[in-house]
């Protein structure tokens, strides 16, 4: 999979990490990974990616929980730490989708155009009659 490469800010890079608690299927509803935007060593933001039991199919996916410093709201931060999570989930061969009752912050973002920018996004009811988001491929030309 070839994904459009996300450009952050001068300064600012991810972190990714791994849950060291969660080994296999029984991390279900807990925190497995997680990714962290940074500027420089200052904490930014960062995604808990959930890993939930397997659909009906047998698809395991990602659920996305994301918490911004405030002082960096407003700079399309969120957006590409959401996008960054997306793709990463995407290849390792997970599906991605929001919680089930994302907050009006990260409602802005998953309608805004820049994690649109490289991935594609399509809203479904959930389980709680909200929406909820979920990610997929957008193929890029090589």
């Amino acid at each position: 999979m070839r994904f459009k490469q996300i450009r952050l800010p001068k300064g600012y890079h991810f972190k990714i990490t791994r849950n060291a608690g969660c080994k296999g299927e029984c991390c279900h509803e807990y925190l497995s990974h997680r990714i962290e935007l940074m500027d420089g060593n200052v904490w930014v933001g960062r995604i808990d990616l959930h890993l939930k039991s397997p659909n009906a199919q047998g698809i395991k996916w990602f659920e996305t929980h994301s918490n911004l410093g405030d002082i960096y709201r407003n700079r399309k931060l969120g957006a590409l730490l959401y996008a960054k999570a997306a793709q990463w989930c995407l290849r390792q061969g997970y599906r991605v989708s929001s919680s089930t009752s994302p907050s009006p912050d990260a409602q802005r973002v998953w309608n805004g155009k820049t994690i649109r920018k490289y991935v594609r996004i399509i809203r479904r009811p959930s389980c709680l009659g909200t929406t909820q988001y979920h990610c997929y491929c957008k193929h890029v030309q090589p």
